[in-house]
Order: structure tokens, then sequence, then C-alpha cells
């Protein structure tokens, strides 16, 4: 077959097993590769471990199908293809070797036999299924790439010469697969728990939107995503779910806390001793630069927009009083900001700006929202408070006769918005008038 540039693309399901990748630079920076959309993408993404040509939209890896599929019923869902298809593929023995369908002689997969990852499969393929459901009902996102694109799910690999721990799941950036662990020594098998099979998935999904290179702050603001709508994922299926990630899989605890991060070696706040300071050689022995430490700081943001809570002494009012209402609110805001926002190197300053420029724009009437978003930065150590001072009509921290200007034309122009009525109303009648220009007369002469 001809070369090709290194992409995500479809490859239209035929055999490019003797392809020979030839990744441009093209007009891109150093760093970064020419995909074949013309686009440049950061080449941290050709370093994560993967196995056959890494650049096909088939499920297969590198097997024909008619190698995989071994009983009358294979763990397949072409239900809905706008959504993806959804492939269940178990590596029971190895890691990525012997691969075949989830299979049975019957439609029910009960077999208790491991080496079949029945239970394996059934879980996740179900917790796919509600994952990809959430993103397009509450998002309209379809498939891991937003396009619709096959979801692969490789379930129970086990510990081999080169390959990882099988008590852990990742994300294969270079096949677009998810992986499972078998589990062991105080773990269940990886696909046992929702925010898991969500988590990697969204691994998948970031790497489709914002991109965010996995290591030191962009990585952790990488793995937080991954938690954060593990968390909305459970919730929405798992009665408003929980407050830790991956307590599922573990037989005693968890892997990391919303609520409380040091409760798993996780900062809190920028000047707590477990955050990780930049690293300028970012490797797998110093965890990329402290991607699984530092992403207790967005974490614990999210919990804090959501419940509210008091952090460092800096007060986090919820987005909304109803729980239900404030995650949602908060999912809007995570989604916007990671698909049309973030970009593949910000760091958590610029992810800070970037998040309320989000809120912002999705909810430009409600500077409650915009105060709570500033305020859960600021109790980490990012960033400082954003306080609105009824009679300050242009929001430049002080009053001065451009407040005048700016009530008057509040005034001339008609109805004033919530943020307008709240900074406008000084005299607390419910609308805004002249009497209001007297009264703000009045704060600037003292």
């Amino acid at each position: 077959c001809e070369e090709y540039c290194w992409d995500y693309g479809d490859c239209g399901g035929g055999s490019y097993s003797d392809c020979v990748v030839s990744p441009q630079q093209g007009n891109c920076e150093n760093g970064y590769i020419l995909d074949c959309n013309g686009e440049c993408f950061n080449d941290w993404y050709m370093q994560f471990p993967g196995v056959g040509n890494g650049f096909c939209n088939d499920p297969w890896l590198d097997y024909a199908e008619e190698d995989i599929v071994l009983g009358p019923y294979n763990m397949v869902d072409e239900s809905n293809p706008s959504l993806g298809n959804i492939y269940t593929i178990n590596s029971y023995g190895g890691f990525y070797t012997d691969l075949s369908y989830v299979n049975s002689e019957t439609p029910e997969f009960t077999e208790s036999s491991t080496s079949l990852s029945h239970k394996s499969g059934v879980s996740a393929h179900d917790y796919q299924r509600k994952t990809l459901d959430y993103f397009w009902n509450h998002h309209g996102y379809s498939g891991i790439d937003g396009n619709g694109k096959r979801t692969i799910s490789v379930v129970n690999y086990t510990n081999v010469a080169g390959g990882l721990d099988q008590r852990n799941a990742f994300y294969n950036a270079a096949l677009d697969v998810l992986t499972y662990g078998l589990g062991g020594n105080g773990y269940r098998p990886f696909c046992a728990a929702q925010d898991i099979v969500t988590h990697e998935f969204t691994h998948g999904y970031t790497a489709h939107t914002s991109g965010l290179i996995y290591r030191n702050q962009a990585g952790a603001m990488n793995e937080s995503m991954s938690d954060v709508f593990g968390y909305l994922v459970e919730a929405e299926y798992q009665n408003g779910g929980d407050w830790t990630q991956g307590e599922d899989v573990h037989y005693t605890g968890a892997s990391r806390s919303f609520i409380n991060p040091p409760d798993y070696n996780q900062p809190d706040h920028v000047d707590h001793p477990y955050f990780v300071a930049y690293n300028p050689n970012p490797q797998w022995s110093n965890d990329f630069g402290g991607v699984h430490y530092n992403s207790g700081i967005t974490n614990k943001i999210m919990y804090l927009v959501i419940a509210g809570d008091t952090h460092y002494g800096i007060e986090v009012p919820p987005l909304e009083e109803n729980l239900n209402a404030s995650r949602q609110a908060a999912a809007n805001i995570w989604f916007a900001w990671s698909s049309f926002y973030l970009d593949p190197e910000d760091d958590f300053e610029i992810g800070r700006v970037k998040m309320l420029q989000a809120c912002n724009d999705l909810y430009p009437d409600n500077f409650n929202y915009y105060q709570t978003i500033a305020s859960g930065w600021a109790s980490t150590g990012i960033g400082s408070e954003i306080v609105f001072t009824p009679g300050d009509l242009n929001q430049d921290q002080s009053i001065n006769i451009l407040d005048i200007v700016e009530l008057v034309n509040i005034i001339l122009n008609g109805s004033p918005d919530e943020t307008q009525l709240y900074l406008g109303d000084l005299n607390s009648d419910g609308s805004i008038n002249i009497l209001d220009i007297i009264e703000l007369v009045n704060l600037i002469l003292g």
C-alpha cells in the first residue's frame, strides 16, 4: 500500500499492516506533526504504547474478523452506528495477544470461567454503552471522536514481558482503543467500574478535542477531565454517584477523592506538599510530570463548584442550590472547555482563564456562575476571586464617573440583564432608573 501520514482516519477496511508510517512536520512548529487533514498535532501521541498499524477505523487491530470470531454470539453492538459501534474483545492470557471477541454459545454471557471474560465483557460493554449515551444525550458528542467512530474495549489483559501491569487500565492513543487489565492482588478487573470505563473513554474524547498533552499541568488537566466525566456518567446512572474514583475496582478504598484529594496523595492547592512542580523531562518514571498527582487540583475545583464549600478560607458557592442542576451546569462548562477552548500545552493559569471564558460564553447572563468558577480556582491557589460590587457597572474594580455613563446607557437601552440589575439597582427597588443614578453619585462622593 502507499505511504500515508499519521492520522486517526478511516482506512476503509483495508489491510495496512505493510504500510510505512510517514509523518511530516509540514508547516507545524517543532514537536508537532501534520495530520491528513492539514492540522498540527503534538508528536507525543506517537509515543504512546501501540500495537499494529494504529491508524485504521476497523475494530480488528491486526486481526481479520474471521480470526477472532469463536462463538455464535459475539459482544458487538452495531445497533446505533451514528453514535459509534461497540466491539468488546478478550485478551485473557496475554497483552494484545490471542485476541477474540468476548463470545458465547448463548446470548446470556453468563459463563464464570475467567478465560472467557464474560463478566468483564458485560461490564465493559454495558458501561461503554452508558458512556456513549451520556455524551450524546447531554452534549451531542457521538463516538470516541465526535463523529461516530467505533469504540473498542480490550478486556482482561494479563502481565507478559513487555506488557503493562494488569492492575491498571489505559487509553491506547496509537490505536484509539480502551484497554482494561484483569486486576488481582486487591483489585477486581479494571472494567468493573463505570467511572473507570468512562475515564478511559474520556482520554479518547480529550485526544480528539483539546488534545491536552499527557505531561505536566496539561497532562494533569487531561487526567482530571477523565475523572470528571467518570463522575458525571456514574452520577447519571448510579443515583448521583459518589465523590471517589475507582472505588468499585478496589476491594478496599479508591483511587482518588474529589472532596479531599490529599487522602490519596494528591494536592488540593498549588502550595500543598503533594503538588508536583514542572518537570522539563516528563517520562513514565516521574508520572510524566505528576499528571496523576496534580489532577487533584481540578478535581477539587469540580467538586467545589457543584457542591459548594469553603476551601482554604475562600467560600465557593455551588453553581446551583439543586445538586442535579449544579452538576449539569458544571458538565456543560467542562465539556465546552475541553471541546472548544483548551489547547494541547495549556497550564493551570491558562486553563482557568479559558474556563472563565467558556462559562461566560455559555451563561452570559449568570454572573453567579462566573464568580463560582473564579472562586473555585482561587481556592486552589490559581488566580483570584472575582467580586462584583454593586455600582461597579463596568466591572473594573472601582466606582467612578465611567460607571455613571454605563448606568445611563443601561437605562436608555432598557431590559437590563441579571448582572446589570445586580450591579445597578442600588436602591433595591427591583428596577434601574434615575433614582439609582442618584445613589451612584452619592457612592462616588462618599
